[in-house]
């Protein structure tokens, strides 16, 4: 079990720049400063005065445009899309 769920999560590594629309590197290389790229703090809603992130980030809604009653979240159904394809 762990083996194939380490097999899924290299997959998605892998292909995670193009789920996002990022440069490749960014998440492939394991050493590679993630916290530092505005746009993955953008996807995460972490501001430079806030850096934890929130418990439902921006990713999960359309557009990336947070909804205080939750009603979409789990809306952006293009992010779901490219990972189902993955």
């Amino acid at each position: 079990m762990n083996s194939s769920c380490a097999s899924e999560i290299k997959k998605l590594r892998s292909k995670a720049g193009v789920i996002f629309g990022l440069p490749e590197q960014y998440f492939t290389d394991t050493m590679y400063n993630r916290a530092s790229v505005p746009e993955i703090q953008k996807l995460l809603g972490i501001s430079v005065l806030q850096r934890t992130p929130k418990p439902f980030p921006p990713i999960l809604f359309p557009n990336l445009v947070e909804d205080a009653s939750l009603k979409m979240i789990f809306g952006n159904w293009e992010v779901f899309r490219k990972v189902h394809q993955v």
